[in-house]
């Protein structure tokens, strides 16, 4: 934790899918109480963009919300271009 290998791994992953796939806009799922992706992808340029009720069941039962994240290609590179 800590040292920025799911950073470096979305950013490889993304810039595959818009340059190798030529995908138009990505989005992902993203567990409502995992500050650590949303930072990673909000640092990427992706944008929140809804929350699903109770749509993660955890092996205890209890059910999780879960955000959705997106971004297009624009969004995307004009962010890590900062890095």
């Amino acid at each position: 934790r800590g040292k920025g290998v799911g950073r470096w791994a979305e950013r490889l992953t993304v810039t595959r899918a818009f340059e190798d796939f030529g995908a138009n806009r990505i989005y992902g799922r993203i567990p409502a109480v995992n500050e650590a992706a949303k930072k990673v992808v909000a640092a990427q340029g992706w944008t929140y963009e809804g929350n699903m009720p109770g749509h993660i069941r955890r092996p205890d039962g209890t059910m999780l919300d879960c955000e959705i994240w997106g971004a297009t290609p624009e969004q995307f590179f004009a962010a890590v271009e900062k890095w």
